[in-house]
C-alpha cells in the first residue's frame, strides 16, 4: 500500500517542480539583454516633450514639440524647443535647471523658466519627478502624479 501511495505522490511532486521552476524563472528581473539607462555627461539627445491638460478626461488637450535636451557634466540641464507655434495656450518655453537621475527616476528642477524670453507659457515646463521606461532606443520618462500629465521621450538611450 505504501508502493501504491508513493506512485501517487510522485506526479503530485513533479508537477509542483515544474509550477516552482516557472515561477522562478518567469518573475525574474525583466532583463531584455540591453544595459540600463545611464546619462553620460556631456550627453545631448533629441525628442519630443508632451503636455496634457485634464489628463485621462473627456476634455483633455495637449501639445507636443520637438526639443533637443543636454545633460551636463555637472548636473546642469537644458531643454530646447525646436519651434513654437503662436495661438496654443499652454506652448512649452526652452529651459534650463539642474537633474538628478537616481537610477529609476529623473528629477528635474527648473530655474529658469523662459531661456529664450519666446511667447510660451512657463507654467508646463518639466519641472517634475519621472519615471522612466525603455522603448527600443528611446528612454521614455513620464510623470503623472502633478498635473498636467508630462512625458520626455529621448532618442539614443
Amino acid at each position: 500500500m505504501s508502493v501504491k501511495k508513493s506512485l501517487f505522490r510522485l506526479p503530485a511532486l513533479v508537477i509542483f517542480a515544474i509550477m516552482v521552476s516557472a515561477v522562478m524563472f518567469g518573475c525574474g528581473s525583466d532583463d531584455n539583454g540591453l544595459a540600463p539607462v545611464e546619462f553620460t555627461y556631456s550627453k545631448v539627445y533629441t525628442g519630443t516633450y508632451r503636455v496634457v491638460q485634464n489628463w485621462q478626461a473627456s476634455d483633455s488637450s495637449w501639445t507636443e514639440c520637438y526639443a533637443t535636451f543636454s545633460f551636463e557634466s555637472d548636473y546642469g540641464f537644458h531643454m530646447w524647443i525646436d519651434s513654437i507655434f503662436p495661438g496654443v495656450d499652454f506652448d512649452p518655453c526652452s529651459v534650463e535647471g539642474s537633474f538628478n537621475f537616481t537610477g529609476d527616476s529623473l528629477e528635474l528642477t527648473i530655474t529658469n523658466f523662459n531661456l529664450n524670453q519666446d511667447l510660451c507659457n512657463p507654467d508646463v515646463a518639466p519641472n517634475a519627478k519621472f519615471r522612466y521606461m525603455i522603448d527600443g532606443d528611446y528612454i521614455i520618462f513620464e510623470c503623472r502624479e502633478d498635473p498636467p500629465y508630462r512625458k520626455l521621450e529621448l532618442y539614443g538611450r
